[in-house]
């Protein structure tokens, strides 16, 4: 059966309209990737964010890697695109957790932050409560600043991390 982008994103455009967050999501899809209407990043970011409100574990990831390469008129925020995927891999979609684990390792806590992590990586995983201390013998200087930042900013939408 031949695809009509065009019908599907009328389709698409009457069930957004209706509040559905699956005719949201793939009409973000469509505005995404410009498939039967004209690329809109920022129109593909407000449609996957009414999706995701709903709870659209797709929105939420799409949202993820959207804030993680600075797309849709989004500022590149790892600590967002953390928050986004968080709340998708506790739904179950099936690749949130690993980009996740991929954006805490490779770019909020790589290996050698001066922040000695007890639990938090399991704590934002998991959602539950984990431990932050200064590394012993960190370099002899103080923790750098952009972890402390990213935890602040992840960490309020999971919970109180102690």
């Amino acid at each position: 059966m031949k695809q009509d982008a065009v019908e599907a994103v009328r389709w698409y455009t009457l069930s957004a309209a209706g509040k559905c967050a699956e005719g949201q999501h793939g009409l973000g899809v469509m505005y995404e990737g410009g498939q039967g209407v004209a690329q809109d990043g920022m129109k593909a970011v407000e449609l996957y964010t009414l999706a995701a409100v709903q709870g659209h574990i797709f929105a939420q990831s799409n949202l993820g890697y959207m804030h993680a390469n600075g797309i849709g008129g989004l500022p590149r925020d790892f600590a967002q695109a953390a928050m986004c995927w968080k709340r998708a891999a506790d739904k179950g979609h099936p690749t949130a957790s690993t980009d996740l684990r991929m954006i805490l390792d490779k770019h909020l806590f790589p290996p050698g932050t001066v922040v000695k992590l007890v639990g938090l990586k399991a704590a934002i995983l998991n959602g539950k409560r984990g431990v932050v201390q200064l590394a012993p013998g960190g370099g002899g200087g103080e923790p750098e600043e952009a972890p402390l930042r990213a935890l602040s900013k992840v960490t309020p939408a999971l919970g109180t991390v102690m």
